[in-house]
């Protein structure tokens, strides 16, 4: 593996030469630092607004680049700072922001404002988010699994309703309306039929390399790419339930 990893920096290397010797007004990569007090911030997620701008989730806060420099977003409070994990913006331009410790919070008049639902909020950090065809807005966590807000209500889904793990890393909405939860047990496909949720396992039984599911992105038609922890990663059809493995990961050594 050293040789192979050897060549494929040579053949970066050589080529950037070329590349910076072709055309010596191209800028390649730019630097922006996030600071405070001579302490670098240590940021977890990153996220691209309808507007283009990103957004910054850091263990100092939430932060808003624009292209040239990055403005913290405070809370209406000042004095409140969280860790941020998870950012999202909904059909209705509104921004929801997940936290270590499993606060939510929305951007309300450019100030951050804590969500507070009468059901109340997780223990566990938040890890995504996903709003659903019918504008359920659903966010996951890091050890009590998933919940969704519907008409104003928020629902849990967990163990009692087939969810194989707690540990939830990813969400992905399907073309059909269903939600792919990746967790350290499987692939959960959730749907909501005559308002009771359904959910429904894919594992290593099925096809699944591994248990261990990182992330979940889409590929073509009805075809999801899935992350494993320690297998790769794998080709899923979520109508069919085919699970395809590429030659490339079929031997897989190279981590997460």
């Amino acid at each position: 593996m050293r040789i192979i990893l050897t060549r494929y920096i040579l053949f970066f290397a050589s080529n950037m030469f070329f590349l910076l010797q072709a055309d010596a007004q191209l800028s390649a990569l730019s630097v922006f630092k996030l600071e405070k007090e001579n302490r670098h911030i240590k940021i977890n997620c990153l996220f691209k607004n309808n507007d283009g701008y990103i957004f910054t989730g850091t263990d100092n806060g939430l932060y808003k680049f624009d292209g040239e420099k990055y403005s913290r977003i405070d809370f209406d409070n000042a004095d409140y700072t969280d860790t941020v994990t998870a950012i999202f913006q909904d059909k209705q331009q509104k921004i929801w922001v997940g936290f270590n410790n499993g606060r939510i919070a929305n951007i309300i008049n450019k100030k951050l404002q804590y969500f507070n639902p009468e059901e109340g909020t997780p223990q566990k950090k938040i890890t995504a988010f996903l709003q659903d065809k019918e504008d359920n807005i659903w966010f996951s966590t890091n050890g009590e699994g998933i919940y969704f807000i519907r008409n104003s209500k928020m629902y849990l889904v967990n163990k009692e309703e087939g969810l194989s793990d707690l540990h939830v890393s990813s969400l992905f909405l399907a073309d059909n309306g269903d939600v792919l939860a990746g967790t350290d047990q499987g692939i959960n496909i959730c749907s909501i039929r005559e308002g009771k949720t359904k959910v429904t396992v894919m594992g290593p039984r099925q096809g699944l390399p591994d248990y261990i599911v990182t992330s979940i992105i889409a590929s073509t038609g009805s075809l999801i790419w899935v992350g494993l922890q320690d297998k790769g990663f794998c080709l899923f059809d979520y109508r069919s339930g085919k699970i395809m493995v590429p030659s490339v990961a079929r031997e897989w050594k190279y981590g997460q």
